[in-house]
């Protein structure tokens, strides 16, 4: 499973780095289905709600991390 969430962390990022927020925000949400600890999509998701001007949802993923990684 661990495979499986690097290859779609790596579509994630690869979507962010054009510009496809939609689609790396569907991406880092199926990543924190499967592993819901994941940090760094939970960082990336919030950048992607950013980008979208979600930002309640955006605050809400940065709470998250930092209750996950309070440093």
């Amino acid at each position: 499973m661990q495979t499986n969430i690097a290859l779609l962390a790596k579509r994630a990022i690869g979507e962010a780095l054009k510009g496809n927020w939609g689609t790396a925000i569907e991406l880092n949400i199926q990543i924190l289905e499967k592993e819901p600890t994941d940090l760094d999509s939970r960082l990336r998701l919030g950048k992607a709600y950013m980008q979208t001007k979600q930002f309640n949802k955006a605050k809400k993923m940065f709470k998250e991390a930092l209750l996950i990684d309070p440093i």
